[in-house]
């Protein structure tokens, strides 16, 4: 499974945004519903993509679901290989699957890949630059 490393490509210029040269997101995406009674959005509770972008193209991208009925939710790239933000990434992802998160087919498969793609650049010890992130998103109650 892991003989060789795949990459988490931009949807737009297709560079790897798992290369230390690279930096990026990755966007869970609800859908539009409409509108409620006094006009304001409906928005699913479902997520149902997921794409990545590089932070030269993030707004493209985000313009471009955006005029497709999405709306959008946006993490680091880099912060999602460290260790510990991972590991609360992946239990945050379970916790939702035990209290009906749901997420489409699509959105689910595609989840899954990117941990499978990160996981060989995590499984390893903190730095010390990961360990003071950690702490410091963790005061913000951010992981």
């Amino acid at each position: 499974m892991f003989s060789e490393l795949k990459p988490l490509e931009c949807e737009f210029c297709h560079k790897n945004l798992l290369l230390d040269t690279e930096h990026g997101n990755y966007i869970l995406m609800r859908k539009d519903e409409g509108e409620d009674a006094n006009g304001f959005p409906i928005i699913s509770k479902k997520y149902h993509k997921l794409a990545f972008a590089c932070k030269d193209h993030d707004r493209q991208i985000s313009e471009k679901y955006y005029h497709e009925g999405y709306h959008d939710e946006w993490d680091d790239i880099d912060d999602l290989c460290n260790p510990y933000i991972w590991i609360s990434k992946v239990m945050a992802f379970v916790n939702g699957i035990q209290h009906d998160q749901d997420m489409t087919d699509e959105a689910f498969e595609q989840f899954k890949g990117m941990l499978l793609r990160t996981y060989p650049y995590i499984c390893r010890h903190l730095t010390t630059k990961e360990k003071e992130r950690a702490i410091h998103l963790a005061m913000y109650d951010l992981v």
